[in-house]
């Protein structure tokens, strides 16, 4: 009975489940060993060996002696009763975590280090050896462990010792070995390796040590394992090694941890280096151009190569790449569709998030078939909020391309702040940007924000397609203004004069219609084709001087949009639905930083960019004089600047410089207001 129970304590004591690390950490946990394995071994084993480190020993079952520990505590022996001792044992362990968004280049591997699943110590495993340009094999290689060797080492011999080829070898004429008992070299191999007829390695009397394998130490290739196949040994390539490299790595699942563990780890390699790995398989390549798609879709193959070989310092064949970028686009695609089928509960996700939002779908009904997405619009309830208390009245309507696999437009609505800072409205996503989409999204617009007649919401646009019949459509009383600098580059590709262009734009910022006669006939005759080709424009669309009153705003460019779109860039080219979460985030990113800025800043009532707007205006008060005109309630004035005389009616909110109507305060105005105050 005494016999039996050293046996049950053995067993507990030697699995990999039951060592534990040193007080001094995971690396110090190294077992001691004797020395070589006895003459008397059997030729199998070595099937139990346990490489150690750079200087361990294979050593037999039979007389295998047990691992001395540099620590070793008397609860291995004792069951683990409960949760809470599991859990206090693995607080006081501390194993380093892998962590899976390391960057190509910076992975590396330590003794005790805990993965999560296999898949992720494969994945980092190829990237070490990938960066590392080394050649490795697998040894065993399933669910529950990964054992790798490299490929000129020690594990080779084991392996052909275990299928008993040198025992096989040893039967021919004179123990060489000959005609059909001849080594085998395959592949590339055989132009360059030197095969030699080695004597067969009794597995009785082998010396077998990690630095040495004697003058008939055997080496196998990276092409096949060792087999035996009627008396015929193919191993890839058998040539004389007398130092082995001893690189080696050891993943298995951790019962205990209830995690994946490197529990065997010996660092060093003493083979060369060689250009590429083998472990850049077609797998690998895709993975690494999955996630350049998400950021370049259409990219080309060519591109893709260079990508390999710049980014990641692997050059692999023109078909392994075009098979990897065909199984990473049918990757993305597959992703992309996936999240189509999860629109419905995004949005209603939104719905109960943010109560007081809009968020509607349309699809196209298909008969014995799932529906197909056609339009996809969110509003959010803090931006409509936002807007309809702190913006002006002006509305920059725009629509961009998506560069994802479908090419969906993306239609956005963007308004301007106090502080001339964009400002989200409303984005939606459209199959194409038409007269249909248009309207079906200035219709949703319209009843969020309220009646464009009530409210006197103000439009400038880009002079998209079918949005001028859409929009004279939905709302036919709104005040809408084309984009001056687009108008003036469609301009410039007809006509090449400089002076045209110029005159152009002085035209456009005239603010009194006798102002922009003079221009105009001026513009006529220096070039009348260019006069006949701008006056096909409405002049309510693109002269300041026929903008209406209500925004107080003069803007002649859709910088609003412009800029929104070159912020959200990045997130056109992804998903869907992560690209209208990325949008959702960004844009309560923006508000919040802005939030905290306003709060944090020291000055008057005003925002800071129309406080320096009207510092400005204040410098050029001094250059104007207030002349009154003798009404008895004092608001009109007459201001003169040298020849120039302006009338001011401070009752009526009038300037005939028209000015004042359209933005607010001038320092003719200023001065007015001050001539209001002194006593006659």
């Amino acid at each position: 009975m005494e016999k039996k129970k050293s046996k049950v304590d053995k067993k507990q004591t030697s699995g990999p489940s039951s060592i534990r690390p040193s007080v001094r950490g995971p690396k110090s946990a190294r077992t001691k060993t004797e020395g070589p394995s006895s003459s008397g071994s059997k030729s199998s084993g070595l099937k139990g060996s346990r490489l150690a480190g750079v200087g361990s020993n294979f050593m037999s079952p039979d007389n295998e002696k047990e691992p001395t520990f540099e620590y070793e505590s008397g609860t291995l022996l004792t069951p683990e009763s409960s949760e809470d001792e599991r859990e206090r044992e693995r607080e006081r362990y501390e194993f380093p975590q892998f962590n899976g968004n390391t960057d190509f280049g910076e992975v590396y591997f330590e003794l005790g280090m805990e993965f999560v699943t296999i898949e992720s110590f494969k994945a980092a495993l190829k990237d070490h050896v990938i960066y590392e340009e080394r050649k490795i094999r697998y040894i065993k290689n399933n669910q529950m462990r990964v054992r790798c060797d490299c490929e000129h080492g020690l594990e080779r011999i084991k392996k052909l010792k275990k299928l008993k080829w040198a025992k096989e070898a040893s039967t021919s004429e004179g123990g060489n070995v000959q005609s059909n008992d001849e080594v085998a070299v395959e592949g590339n191999e055989a132009n360059n390796v030197q095969c030699v007829n080695v004597n067969p390695i009794n597995t009785k009397d082998a010396d077998v040590n990690a630095g040495t394998m004697g003058e008939e130490a055997v080496n196998a290739g990276s092409g096949n394992s060792g087999t035996v196949l009627g008396g015929t040994v193919t191993a890839g390539a058998v040539v004389g090694r007398t130092n082995p490299c001893p690189w080696l790595i050891y993943c298995a699942w951790n019962n205990q941890l209830k995690s994946y563990q490197i529990k065997t780890y010996v660092p060093t390699h003493t083979c060369g280096r060689k250009f590429g790995s083998n472990m850049a398989d077609q797998k690998w390549v895709a993975y690494k151009l999955e996630k350049r798609l998400l950021t370049q879709p259409h990219i080309t193959l060519s591109e893709a190569y260079d990508h390999i070989k710049i980014d990641y310092n692997v050059v692999i064949n023109g078909k392994m790449v075009y098979r990897a970028l065909k199984e990473a686009r049918e990757r993305v695609i597959r992703n992309e569709r996936q999240q189509y089928s999860k629109l419905r509960h995004y949005l209603l996700e939104l719905l109960r998030s943010n109560p007081g939002s809009t968020a509607l779908m349309d699809v196209t009904p298909i008969p014995q078939s799932p529906p197909l997405f056609d339009k996809l619009y969110i509003c959010l309830d803090a931006c409509k909020r936002g807007f309809k208390l702190s913006c002006r009245k002006l509305i920059g309507l725009d629509g961009c391309f998506l560069k994802g696999y479908y090419g969906e437009q993306l239609l956005s609505a963007v308004g301007q702040d106090a502080n001339n800072h964009f400002y989200v409205i409303v984005f939606a996503v459209v199959n194409s940007e038409t007269k249909e989409s248009w309207k079906w999204f200035l219709t949703l617009l319209q009843e969020d924000l309220g009646d464009h007649y009530i409210h006197g919401w103000n439009f400038i646009s880009d002079q998209q397609k079918g949005l001028l019949p859409a929009l004279k459509e939905v709302m036919p009383h709104a005040h809408h203004k084309n984009c001056v600098r687009h108008i003036w580059k469609n301009f410039t590709n007809r006509f090449k004069d400089k002076q045209v262009k110029n005159i152009v734009w002085e035209c456009a910022k005239c603010t009194t219609f006798i102002e922009f006669e003079e221009s105009i006939q001026k513009f006529r005759r220096v070039n009348e084709d260019a006069w006949n080709y701008l006056f096909r424009f409405e002049l309510a669309c693109w002269t300041k001087s026929q903008f209406s009153h209500g925004p107080k705003c003069d803007n002649l460019t859709n910088n609003m949009c412009e800029v929104w779109n070159a912020k959200i860039v990045n997130y056109r080219g992804k998903p869907i639905l992560t690209m209208c979460e990325e949008l959702r985030c960004y844009i309560m990113r923006r508000m919040t930083k802005y939030k905290q800025v306003l709060e944090t800043y020291v000055g008057t009532e005003l925002a800071p960019v129309q406080q320096k707007r009207l510092d400005d205006i204040i410098k050029g008060v001094r250059y104007w004089h207030p002349v009154w005109v003798g009404d008895d309630e004092r608001m009109v004035f007459e201001v003169q600047q040298g020849s120039k005389k302006l009338s001011v009616h401070l009752g009526n909110n009038k300037c005939t410089c028209n000015a004042w109507q359209l933005t607010g305060a001038l320092s003719h105005l200023l001065e007015a207001v001050m001539g209001s105050q002194q006593k006659q």
